[in-house]
């Protein structure tokens, strides 16, 4: 316990001042002043933006003493939330009913599902997008019906691409997922097991993952978009939100079990550490473990410009995928699509991916 205690005090040290109090006030529950000097109110409104949780300052109200400026700052980025969230749920219904019509089934995933079912407030997760899963066989289909036509995939793996080309609706960008993750990938979940365990919402005409599989899910994809150089605090108050609103559904070595069944627990144990750093009193238990800090340590410095994806990190799922693939003829697939975009293969598109191969192979090393 005591080095526990320990490797969080020096991973506590890393955070920004802003970040601090932050997590002490939204994650610890500890109603926290700055020490020292006056607080820069611009870099702690940026902060909390840019992790997604500038909602959850106005709902907890935690803005007194701050400046009228700056309570006003947070009411409006909540009530923008709540606009754009609400318009966002009456569009996920449309679709539903849509699909549901033809006897395609529906799970809602990420933010959909968080921000209508499990937190208490639609205001307080903010979303970009609207994801659905759809059976695999059924998604070429659902595509079709909402777009009128069948789905342009040239500038993706037919075979490996878990959702297929993203459009507009609405105003929504919307994007129908047929796996959870990319087929290549290394770590990924059978979507076959998903189906089977989903629960049926009592408020949508559609289904949500079991709790446990929820819980999975939000961390290998935190662990995936970390992978490209992203990361927010508001993923892992999802994870806060989800265990709090199942509360006794969700235990550890349920968890554990469906982790090493589906051989995915070296990165959801590593993502529920920095989950511990942030809450250490959490229901799921985990303790810090010395051989990750410096991953964590990594994580941090990501925190830091969070949600602003990196060329040089995002590579290595590249490289990932490339491996994982399986036979001669996918590969040279996949790397046909990767040389390819929607203006061709030319010169310019090589040197771009050659310069971002070697800033990934820099990187690699300095992480080391």
């Amino acid at each position: 316990m005591i080095a526990t205690k320990n490797i969080h005090n020096r991973l506590n040290s890393l955070f920004t001042k802003e970040e601090l109090w932050l997590i002490e006030n939204l994650f610890r529950r500890k109603r926290t002043v700055f020490d020292g000097d006056t607080p820069n109110e611009d870099v702690l409104l940026s902060t909390s933006s840019r992790n997604g949780i500038t909602p959850l300052l106005y709902a907890g109200n935690l803005c007194d003493g701050f400046s009228e400026r700056f309570r006003a700052a947070v009411k409006q980025e909540y009530l923008y939330t709540m606009g754009r969230n609400s318009a966002f749920q009456k569009i996920a219904e449309e679709i539903i009913n849509k699909l549901s019509s033809v006897n395609i089934p529906v799970i809602l995933l990420k933010g959909i599902h968080l921000a209508t079912n499990v937190y208490p407030d639609i205001a307080l997760r903010p979303m970009s997008d609207i994801d659905l899963l759809v059976p695999p066989g059924k998604a070429a289909l659902a595509w079709q019906i909402m777009n009128g036509k069948e789905p342009d995939e040239r500038d993706s793996d037919k075979k490996t691409a878990h959702h297929l080309p993203a459009f507009n609706y609405r105003g929504a960008n919307i994007e129908l997922h047929r796996y959870l993750f990319p087929s290549d990938v290394k770590y990924t979940v059978p979507v076959d097991d998903i189906w089977k365990h989903s629960e049926k919402l009592d408020r949508f005409n559609a289904f949500a993952m079991n709790p446990v599989h929820q819980i999975i899910y939000l961390l290998l994809h935190v662990y995936y978009t970390t992978r490209q150089g992203g990361f927010r605090l508001g993923w892992f108050d999802d994870i806060t939100a989800v265990t709090g609103f199942y509360s006794d559904s969700i235990a550890l070595s349920e968890l554990k079990t469906a982790c090493e069944a589906w051989r995915v627990y070296k990165p959801v144990h590593l993502m529920l550490q920095f989950y511990a750093l942030l809450v250490p009193d959490n229901k799921l238990g985990v303790l810090l473990c010395a051989k990750s800090e410096k991953q964590i340590k990594q994580m941090i410095r990501l925190l830091h410009t969070s949600n602003q994806l990196k060329p040089e990190y995002g590579y290595g799922i590249v490289f990932e995928r490339l491996w994982q693939t399986k036979g001669i003829r996918n590969k040279i697939v996949f790397i046909k699509n990767i040389l390819n975009n929607k203006s061709g293969c030319s010169p310019q598109r090589i040197a771009h991916l050659f310069k971002n191969s070697f800033r990934f192979a820099v990187q690699k090393i300095l992480r080391r």
